[in-house]
């Protein structure tokens, strides 16, 4: 079980360390995607800019502290709450056709690892373990 819950938290981190560089060096592709959706949200408020850039560090910063198991049930309830506000907010609302479902259905799965994580004690080869028994 160990060896599961090893490989679960880095394979998630793989993928939020990917979203995140992503958004913080892929240009302008992902600002302007963003801001089209912060509109049909309402949010227009928020400049898309700003939103990515902010939204792409939290997401390497996630998954850089689930990669070496840092603070791990504390990132993993902040990523549940990302990704559920994610497809709450695209999914659902802006979220029509199969295009919006598969990646709802997608982020449903990364919400049941990450609410995994959250709820075990530590994971081997984690600073975490190492911390508490030192």
């Amino acid at each position: 079980m160990q060896w599961g819950l090893f490989l679960l938290r880095i394979l998630i981190s793989f993928v939020f360390i990917f979203t995140g560089t992503g958004k913080l060096f892929m240009g302008v592709k992902p600002v302007e995607l963003v801001g089209s959706i912060l509109y049909k949200l309402g949010l227009s408020v928020i400049p898309a800019t700003t939103f990515v850039m902010v939204l792409g560090i939290i997401e390497l910063l996630i998954g850089l502290m689930l990669f070496f198991g840092l603070f791990t049930r504390i990132v993993a309830w902040v990523a549940t709450g990302l990704l559920l506000m994610f497809v709450l907010g695209v999914g659902v609302v802006i979220g029509d056709g199969l295009g919006g479902a598969a990646m709802m259905f997608k982020d449903l799965g990364l919400i049941g690892g990450t609410l995994c994580l959250a709820l075990q004690r530590r994971t081997m080869f984690s600073l975490d373990g190492f911390f508490r028994e030192v």
